[in-house]
């Protein structure tokens, strides 16, 4: 068997050649001090929720000259009284979506004809362990999109609905009949709600229908005969003035 001494700084190993196998004893150590080195953390790899590493490893100190080497990891093990420092860590803050969140259209603001509707429009926040509203810049900043409108114009569907017209007041002789006029209001799903007079007096686009007209004007019985013989008369008459007229004429 050949034996080769190797020399590794301040190192010793030693080389034994068997049968040509080679063969590598542990190497040997001066005397001196083990303790845990760590070397600096790496920059984030993300700039939100990455991770840092860095190099841990047990590092001695000679007794001889105080220059240090880098030994298994054992020693420290076996020397230094702290825990072995972590090699890699969480960096950078949450990861988070930002979104505009909308509420649903409020009512329009008038019951009938033109009027506004509003919402509410909030920049929303969403990581793994919160969701909550943020002031209206984080969005912004995220370059997300254009924050939607919180007001838009509407118009309110109403229209005038009629009754039947009521039995005429009189008979003969001139009278007044009447009909019941409401404001009626409908959804966008078709269903209608009666609402306030004023609320389709305020819509420009309708016109109330009457709610009272005149009817059997034609004159009563008695009065009629003699306003038929009065007229009688009088056309009698004329025709006459005018036979005697005539007559002086030729």
């Amino acid at each position: 068997m050949q034996t080769t001494v190797l020399w590794l700084g301040t190192l010793v190993a030693f080389v034994a050649v068997q049968n040509g196998v080679t063969q590598t004893e542990e190497p040997t150590f001066p005397p001196g001090r083990n303790r845990w080195f760590a070397s600096q953390y790496t920059e984030c790899s993300r700039t939100c929720e990455g991770t840092q590493t860095r190099d841990v490893y047990c590092r001695r100190t000679l007794s001889s000259d105080r220059s240090r080497v880098r030994v298994p990891d054992r020693f420290c093990d076996q020397d230094d009284p702290r825990i072995k420092p972590i090699e890699r860590r969480s960096c950078g803050q949450e990861c988070a979506t930002y979104t505009w969140d909308t509420t649903a259209w409020s009512n329009c603001s008038a019951v009938c004809g033109a009027g506004t509707q509003t919402r509410t429009v909030r920049c929303r926040k969403v990581t793994r362990t919160s969701d909550t509203f943020v002031a209206d810049r984080e969005c912004i900043r995220e370059n997300i999109g254009l924050k939607p409108r919180a007001q838009r114009n509407c118009n309110s569907a109403c229209s005038y609905e009629t009754s039947a017209w009521s039995v005429c007041s009189v008979t003969c002789g001139g009278g007044t009949r009447t009909r019941t006029i409401r404001c009626v209001h409908t959804a966008g799903d078709g269903s209608t709600t009666t609402v306030r007079p004023s609320d389709c007096a305020a819509d420009d686009s309708l016109t109330r229908p009457r709610g009272s007209e005149e009817c059997n004007t034609d004159l009563c019985g008695e009065y009629r005969y003699v306003w038929t013989h009065a007229t009688a008369v009088v056309t009698a008459t004329i025709f006459s003035f005018l036979q005697v007229d005539h007559g002086r004429l030729r």
